[in-house]
């Protein structure tokens, strides 16, 4: 554990009173309150020397109050008969960044100084915390050919530490499978943010690959080691409207009893040659020429066929 020590001197007034049929009598001496800093990422082992004041001769007992001793995080400092300071187990500095103590001093006959120092441990961040994504798995699903450069998905992540050069992260693409040909997918992250947007450069074609799937990184740039994590991006390409539906039949006759109502009279038959389930495959019908609206159609989801149907 690294220990940095900042020192002011200050003059202090100092009273002991002896009895309470003695005049209290003061006397001006010199100590050094002192700054220590302890690294959070210390993990032992305990009890561990922080550092000490510079004692008097004439005091030989000491008493610590306040966050890290009788507030929380309790029982994390102790100070012994010689002004050491110890700490006894690990400190969270996204917790506690520092713990502003009073000390109390006794001489050796026990008696209660009239006066109380203040000291601040202060705690040095370390680099304890990866980027965290916001989700495991992101998902999208894009109409095959869309324009280079387009946005296609986007990720966050957030890191936990306190200072910027902890904190700050990057974002990048470990692999790709299958492996893109002829284009390459990129991640930008917006200055200042979380955020990464997924792009690409070249032409996404469904008829090379149904789906993508990406392993995104998030790495800091803290020291000496720079901590990541990962997520996983999954791209799914439509395919596009390539095809026209085409019916099986040109011609199709039916009959209906007379005063007959919602009543399916007929099945017509597509076939569309783009991918099935998909928007470009979904066949949308239209009827014309039916001015009193006595018929309606509808298209079957399983089988795309037109249900023609007597309305009135």
């Amino acid at each position: 554990m690294e220990i940095k020590t900042f020192c002011l001197l200050i003059t202090l007034c100092l009273g002991i009173q002896r009895s309470t049929s003695d005049i209290s009598r003061r006397q001006k001496r010199a100590w050094i309150i002192e700054t220590f800093t302890i690294d959070e990422g210390f993990d032992g082992p305990f009890p561990h020397y922080v550092g000490s004041i510079t004692n008097n001769p004439d005091l030989s007992l000491f008493e610590i109050h306040g966050p890290g001793v009788d507030k929380e995080p309790l029982n994390l400092l102790k100070i012994d008969n010689t002004a050491k300071i110890w700490i006894m187990y690990p400190v969270d500095r996204e917790e506690y960044n520092i713990l502003k103590l009073v000390f109390q001093a006794y001489n050796k006959e026990k008696f209660l100084l009239n006066t109380r120092l203040a000291i601040d441990i202060v705690i040095d961040d370390t680099n304890d915390n990866e980027p965290k994504f916001g989700n495991q798995t992101y998902e999208v699903t894009i109409e095959s050919t869309p324009l280079q450069g387009t946005a296609l998905i986007n990720v966050t992540a957030i890191d936990h530490d306190s200072t910027e050069e902890n904190s700050k992260f990057s974002f990048s693409i470990e692999s790709v499978t299958p492996t893109p040909q002829n284009f390459q997918f990129f991640i930008n992250k917006e200055p200042d943010s979380g955020k990464g947007t997924i792009s690409f450069k070249g032409c996404l074609d469904h008829e090379k690959a149904q789906k993508y799937t990406l392993i995104v990184k998030a790495t800091d740039h803290g020291q000496p080691r720079p901590l990541s994590s990962s997520t996983t991006v999954i791209i799914n390409i439509e395919d596009g409207n390539r095809h026209l539906p085409v019916f099986t039949n040109e011609k199709s006759q039916a009959s209906v009893k007379e005063g007959q109502e919602d009543v399916l009279i007929s099945r017509l038959h597509v076939i569309d040659k783009d991918t099935k389930g998909t928007k470009a495959w979904k066949a949308k019908y239209k009827i014309q020429g039916d001015k009193n609206n006595n018929f309606r159609i509808v298209t079957d989801p399983d089988t795309n066929d037109g249900l023609l149907y007597v309305e009135k």
